[in-house]
């Protein structure tokens, strides 16, 4: 299922078909994620998380992280890879973002 910003937007004909909604719509950007982190023990969803906290901003995320800037340079091309996006485009981008946000509702 392809999602778009302004499906998102016109979610509002019912509090739990939106709620559902919206869980699909992360699940689609964030399960690949997750799977892969939990098959091979890696950190790209905390990654992620940081990378989307800190305003897109690898280098801040790397100090945030307190890793090396080129790893977290490398860990953001996995992240692409794995989900099969191009996140230097804005649309994928903000729809990356606001996957990780809903996921961060769902998971607090």
């Amino acid at each position: 299922m392809s999602w778009s910003i302004p499906s998102l937007v016109s979610i509002n004909s019912g509090r739990y078909q939106g709620q559902y909604q919206c869980s699909e719509f992360y699940k689609e950007y964030i399960d690949k994620i997750c799977r892969h982190d939990e098959l091979h023990n890696t950190d790209f969803m905390e990654t992620l998380i940081n990378i989307v906290q800190n305003g897109w901003n690898l280098k801040l995320a790397s100090d945030t992280m307190y890793l090396h800037y080129n790893t977290i340079k490398y860990r953001y091309k996995k992240i692409e890879e794995i989900s099969g996006l191009n996140l230097d485009r804005t649309e994928e981008k903000l729809s990356m973002e606001l996957a990780v946000k809903i996921y961060l509702m769902n998971h607090i």
